[in-house]
């Protein structure tokens, strides 16, 4: 697959849906520069998990946010390490 992506004024790109979906691109990317290359590679974000098993639950959604936000304070946490 090849695409034409415009860069907008503060230098972000969008990814196309069909990309994302083929490759389970969640909310974090790795990026890395390899000469003149940019590559971006998809990583597994543990919050996309959490957010899969909460959408299957039973929770309430103030429980299911509750649990969003102690995990995200532990990733952070564990970020800062």
């Amino acid at each position: 697959m090849n695409f034409v992506i415009e860069v907008d004024e503060r230098g972000r790109i969008t990814i196309p849906k069909r990309v994302r979906n083929s490759l389970r691109i969640g909310r974090k990317v790795r990026m890395r520069v390899e000469g003149d290359r940019i590559i971006i590679e998809p990583i597994e974000d543990p919050l996309d998990e959490l957010s899969d098993l909460v959408k299957g639950s039973k929770l309430s959604s103030n429980r299911a946010e509750e649990i969003g936000r102690v995990a995200s304070g532990q990733l952070l946490e564990e970020a800062r390490r």
